[in-house]
């Protein structure tokens, strides 16, 4: 991965895989996909691999007859970013024959919802698109809590050099909203909340802060509840 200037990812791209593929590599067309997950430097470093089985291990017991998933929200780029564990390629993460600037951000609260706004301006020389995605997290939050996770994202048309566009993205209270294991509920905490505009999750562009001033709760249906009790894993 460290030798080539960029690795290409087709995933399935179908019979058209040929075309596909040679418009990318010759300029012909502006690749402009992000990742929809983290892509780890080891395994290892990924919190569930411990609870799978590796060659050597004995294939039965835990782990093999049975898994317990003990990362709780621990998944993907909230663990990554969170324990600032190094990464290959962070989630959001995607490159382009051109750049981006992000400029003018603003978070203002509307008719019930977050409305987030940011100019994004093509400073390159090809025309593409850009993914902005949009974090939040709590200035002050609960260590079982992520550092930020991703509330709404929007793409751009496609801009030509020089061209802008304003993206306009919403959430709610509610999407801001923890779990709340020894109440079973949805808890928003009062306080101080920054939002991140980022072209990746590791690649924030500008913050912007927002102020929730009363706590909100939601209850919910105990329709899964566990039989025995859950272990959770912790960050030190």
């Amino acid at each position: 991965k460290n030798k080539p200037d960029a690795i290409l990812s087709v995933w399935f791209p179908g019979q058209e895989c040929g075309h596909a593929v040679a418009d990318v590599l010759t300029g012909t067309v502006n690749p402009s996909g992000k990742l929809p997950m983290t892509f780890p430097v080891r395994y290892s470093d990924i919190p569930s691999s411990k609870n799978y089985p590796t060659v050597g291990e004995t294939l039965s017991g835990e782990n093999f007859d049975y898994t317990s998933y003990e990362e709780g929200v621990w998944v993907g780029y909230r663990y990554f970013t969170t324990a600032d564990k190094a990464v290959s390629y962070p989630f959001g993460y995607g490159l382009s024959y051109t750049e981006f600037l992000y400029s003018e951000p603003s978070v203002k609260k509307e008719k019930g919802r977050w409305v987030a706004k940011i100019k994004v301006t093509n400073v390159g020389a090809a025309e593409g698109h850009e993914s902005v995605q949009v974090y939040v997290g709590a200035e002050n939050r609960a260590s079982e809590n992520p550092l930020r996770e991703l509330k709404a994202f929007g793409k751009t048309k496609l801009l030509k050099p020089g061209e802008s566009e304003i993206l306009t993205m919403n959430f709610t209270d509610y999407d801001l909203a923890h779990f709340d294991e020894p109440s079973s509920s949805w808890v928003l905490e009062k306080g101080l909340y920054k939002v991140s505009f980022g072209a990746s999750c590791e690649d924030i562009r500008s913050v912007r802060d927002i102020k929730v001033k009363k706590q909100q709760r939601w209850g919910i249906n105990r329709v899964l509840n566990p039989v025995v009790p859950v272990q959770m894993m912790t960050i030190d």
